[in-house]
């Protein structure tokens, strides 16, 4: 696989979701105890609060998570691959007449990018971080 080709689940073996549970809810874990440390180290820091600034930076996080999951999800981030890369003076495709034509032709179509299921799960992720640091702050901080 070339380092500028866009990864999508194509390019994983199909595994069953027993076999790759585990590992969202590792990340998931890290996520959420890593938004846990950043916002008691905010609400130490500041005058929000400890238990205000956790369940703050959960909800952002959770917002965050659960947009940029949203968006490799759905395709858009192949969209617009190339002409980002270029306007960033990143590395442009090998090439570009064949690729836009490519693109061009698969959007005309209605064609996307197959199904990703790490991204449908971490969406699921980011509404659970959204709904506890609601949660929090509607609880804990009145």
């Amino acid at each position: 696989m070339r380092p500028d080709r866009h990864i999508d689940a194509s390019d994983f073996p199909h595994e069953p979701l027993a076999t790759r549970m585990p590992r969202y809810l590792k990340n998931y874990a890290v996520l959420v105890a890593g938004a846990t440390a950043v916002g008691i180290v905010f609400g130490l820091l500041s005058d929000a609060g400890v238990v205000r600034a956790v369940g703050g930076t959960l909800a952002i996080v959770g917002l965050l998570l659960a947009g940029v999951a949203a968006f490799f999800g759905g395709g858009y981030d192949s969209l617009g691959r190339g002409t980002t890369g270029l306007l960033l003076g990143g590395r442009g495709p090998d090439n570009p007449k064949r690729d836009a034509t490519y693109f061009q032709d698969r959007l005309r179509e209605g064609l996307r990018p197959e199904a990703n299921p790490s991204a449908f799960w971490s969406v699921l992720g980011g509404i659970g971080m959204i709904v506890a640091g609601l949660g929090i702050l509607e609880a804990l901080v009145s």
